[in-house]
């Protein structure tokens, strides 16, 4: 069920952004493909961590291997205990890197400048990451 809603929300948010940030207007359904496009680096993060499963010693690997790519296991490196852990650890660069591929459709689609195409590219995490900062 999440493998429709995610893209569902992600296309909504881009919907409602592009009416801000842009002058043309897409269908949802357009929004809609392009977010499911733009998802493919999540299935690469997924086939990562089927990888790094399959080539650990032991079975019993901790939770953090799930998150190989977020912003705390590759960069920051903060303890269990640090109020910006969970923040840092959920923060992953495939989200960056889905965010550059929707700012790519967004130029290939429309005339928009770059600075705005990434904006709505990387809104739903802006969002999502921004709030949460704001609460720790």
């Amino acid at each position: 069920m999440m493998v429709g809603l995610f893209p569902a929300l992600l296309a909504l948010v881009y919907f409602l952004g592009e009416r801000l940030l842009s002058g043309s207007r897409q269908s949802y359904g357009s929004w809609f493909s392009i977010s499911v496009w733009a998802q493919m680096p999540m299935l690469l993060n997924a086939l990562g961590l089927i990888v790094l499963s399959l080539l650990a010693a032991s079975p019993d690997q901790p939770l953090a291997v799930a998150n190989y790519a977020s912003l705390n296991g590759l960069i920051l490196d903060l303890p269990l205990g640090h109020p910006w852990y969970n923040w840092a650890q959920a923060f992953s660069v495939f989200f960056i890197w889905s965010s550059v591929l929707i700012a790519i459709a967004v130029r290939v689609a429309q005339p928009i400048a770059w600075g705005r195409a990434l904006l709505l590219g990387a809104l739903p995490y802006v969002l999502v990451f921004g709030v949460w900062a704001v609460l720790v």
